[in-house]
């Protein structure tokens, strides 16, 4: 593989029995588009070799990385790729959730902050218990997506609430979430997810409060939401936020302990409800109304 010093292009994705990259791949400094860099057990010093991929842009994917330390990481230098427009870090399903270091899974994200022209954003399997600063930062003005997947020892989410561009959100698997509120919105946000249009939660087992931060009236949140999906919190209680003005599309899907209140959303124009407490409209509308928005889909 080395001695391809003019290659541009090199598509792995799907090759599922790839374990680690080829030696050589840091001779490849020509390389544009690397579909998937693949760290194998005791290979994480070859994390290093993408210090020399200077050129790659467009999306990349890091997988492995349970195999790699924090210093690993920083020599990689990711932040210095600014032509890289979406990232995928991914760590092993194998990677168990008790299994290793939570403090050294954390260095380890911390090590891979992106450029800051990256738009989107997945994060796999993470084993630490908190996520990195860098992942809301203000500064990322370019990121439209961003996705959260089976961070299993995570017990808060992200300060995510100043991406300006963010338009959709998707967490889910974050076993260890009982409360989402000023953590997510940040402390004396004017204006939260001003951008973002879609907002999905999944398989969040112990998830028991939205508190959406209703008493502060000057606080705009979610002022562009238009679709909202709650699936699989089966502990979830009370109702949703009421300042979702915009929402025309909302999903509920096995929140046996949810009220679902239409009456605020003035925009709702599909509803798919099942398995969920209660769905409560207080209007003046009757039943037959309800009843109909109900099976639209």
């Amino acid at each position: 593989m080395g001695n391809l010093v003019n290659l541009h292009y090199l598509d792995i994705r799907g090759v599922k029995s790839i374990e680690r990259m080829p030696f050589g791949i840091d001779k490849l400094t020509n390389l544009r588009r690397l579909s998937d860099f693949i760290i194998g057990e005791g290979d994480g010093h070859r994390m290093r070799e993408l210090k020399y991929l200077s050129n790659l842009k467009g999306d990349i994917r890091l997988s492995g990385l349970e195999n790699i330390n924090g210093q690993d990481a920083r020599e990689a230098r990711l932040y210095e790729k600014e032509m890289i427009d979406r990232l995928v870090l991914h760590w092993s399903k194998k990677f168990e959730k008790d299994s290793g270091n939570k403090e050294d899974e954390e260095w380890v994200l911390d090590s891979l902050c992106p450029p800051k022209k990256l738009e989107q954003l997945v994060i796999e399997n993470y084993g630490g218990a908190k996520f990195s600063t860098w992942i809301g930062d203000s500064s990322f003005k370019n990121m439209l997506s961003l996705e959260l997947r089976n961070c299993k020892n995570c017990k808060s989410l992200p300060s995510i609430a100043r991406l300006p561009l963010l338009k959709d959100l998707s967490i889910g698997g974050l076993d260890e979430v009982h409360k989402i509120g000023v953590e997510l919105f940040g402390a004396n946000q004017s204006n939260a997810f001003a951008s973002l249009e879609t907002l999905h939660f999944e398989s969040m087992p112990n998830w028991e409060e939205w508190d959406s931060c209703e008493g502060d009236e000057q606080a705009s949140k979610f002022p562009s939401l238009l679709e909202l999906s709650i699936r699989e919190c089966p502990q979830l209680l009370g109702r949703l936020p009421t300042f979702l003005q915009s929402l025309q599309k909302l999903e509920i899907y096995e929140c046996r302990r949810l009220v679902v209140s239409i009456s605020s959303f003035l925009s709702l124009c599909e509803l798919s409800i099942e398995g969920c407490e209660q769905l409560v409209y207080e209007g003046s509308s009757s039943t037959e109304e309800v009843t109909s928005l109900k099976n639209v889909s």
